[in-house]
Parts: structure tokens; C-alpha cells; sequence
């Protein structure tokens, strides 16, 4: 993981940017029942390093600090890696800075305070244009708790009222969601889903179901997209 930040950071200094110029990863762990814990050390020493982390004291200029989006779940390499990642930039310029900032949201706990450095979702904002990344997203309180242990049905529902209250900060609902990917801990619960978008209205909504274990073992299932919406 420590070499994965690190290679990262070289290619965007490569290409003219850096790492506090990224404003989503989407992470893949191979065995993330087990290995969260020590992943999420690791992202913390990097993310520190490269000045990240909130209560760093260093000079940063007019850039604030900015934990990107991200998504964390299980996946396989066809290189046999452990953990691979995308990762989405968007440079600034002195010209034109970045305009994209770090959100919380009110129905979760900030992921940072228990150990996860990412934010839970990141708006970049155009003239006419709203663009916000949201992070995965599953059943977890304002205390950092997971919540509905066993009962899907009540993770789901948990999960999209938690997006819909992230968009509705910025004016935006689930109803301006672009591009979605739904991960389900079991396929038999593929239907529950689509039961509970059809009682919401989000049948339309675009979507990709996939199976895969989410970062703890209770958790049954989790949500990430992008919204994007006219401010004319």
C-alpha cells in the first residue's frame, strides 16, 4: 500500500500535479476482512507525509487540506498485488485554482476520526456545473458504528438516505446520481435492491451490481457514484 501512494504521487509529479490534487481513489484490496486494519495504518503515514491528514501544522498555501473521495473494497489484481487503485486528479493552475472542496456529512461520522483517511464525498465546482464524487458509502452512524447487523433490507435504506443527505448539501438529491456501482456482500440480496429502488423512484438510476466483501465483515452493503447537476 505504502508503495502504491508513493508510485502514485511520482506519475501525477510527472504529469504536472500531486497528490493533493486528487479528488477520488477507488482502492481495491485483496483480502480487505483482513487487511483493512493494516491498510488503514499505512494510508495514514503516507497521507501524513504528503501533508493530507487534518491537525497538520505545515504551510500549505492557499490549497486547504483535502482528504480525497474514495472507495475501499474488495478486488483481485490479475498482477497478484494486494491492493491496486485508480485514482481521479484535478490540477489547479495560478490562473485557475482548483475549485473542488472536501464534504462531510451529517449522517455519518467523519471517516478520518476513526482511522479511514478519506472524505465522504468531494464537490468540484464549475460555472454552470456541480460534479460531487461520492465515497463509498454503507450503513455506519455518527459514531462510527456499523449498523443493522444481518438485516439488508435496513442497510440499504440507511445507505441511500446517507448519499441523499451528502447531495443535499450542495441543492442535489439521488434522482441527480450519473453513475453508480452497488456492491452486494450476497447476490441473493440483488433483488432487495432493486425492490427498494423501485419503492424510491430509482429504477432509472445507472448502475453496476457487482459482489464483493465490504471493509467489515458485518457490513452487507455499500454504495459509491457520481452526481453531477446544472446550477443555471
Amino acid at each position: 500500500a505504502r508503495r502504491m501512494f508513493e508510485l502514485t504521487e511520482r506519475l501525477l509529479e510527472a504529469n504536472g500535479a500531486h497528490y493533493r490534487d486528487v479528488a477520488k481513489t477507488w482502492i481495491y484490496i485483496s483480502e480487505i476482512l483482513d487487511w483493512y486494519d493494516e491498510f488503514n495504518v499505512a494510508r495514514n503515514e503516507v497521507y501524513s507525509r504528503f501533508d493530507l491528514m487534518p491537525g497538520s501544522s505545515s504551510d500549505r498555501g492557499s490549497r486547504p487540506v483535502l482528504l480525497p473521495a474514495s472507495t475501499g473494497i474488495k478486488g483481485e489484481s490479475p498482477f497478484g498485488a494486494g491492493c491496486i487503485m485508480d485514482v481521479l486528479a484535478v490540477p489547479g493552475s495560478p490562473e485557475i485554482p482548483s475549485r473542488f472542496k472536501l464534504m462531510s456529512n451529517l449522517k455519518q461520522k467523519d471517516a478520518f476520526l476513526y482511522g479511514s483517511a478519506f472524505s465522504r464525498g468531494v464537490c468540484i465546482s464549475e460555472p454552470d456545473l456541480c460534479q460531487v464524487y461520492i465515497s463509498g458509502t454503507a450503513a455506519i452512524d455518527q459514531q462510527g458504528k456499523s449498523l443493522f447487523p444481518g438485516d439488508v433490507r435496513a442497510q440499504i435504506s440507511f445507505t441511500l438516505d446517507a448519499i441523499d443527505a451528502l447531495l443535499e448539501q450542495e441543492g442535489a438529491g439521488l434522482e441527480d446520481v450519473c453513475d453508480a456501482t452497488v456492491f452486494l456482500k450476497r447476490k441473493a440480496d440483488v433483488h432487495i435492491f432493486r425492490e427498494i429502488c423501485e419503492e424510491r423512484g430509482l429504477t432509472e438510476m445507472p448502475h453496476v451490481l457487482t459482489v464483493a466483501d465490504i471493509c467489515r465483515d458485518e457490513l452487507l452493503f455499500e454504495m459509491d457514484g457520481f452526481a453531477a447537476f446544472d446550477l443555471r
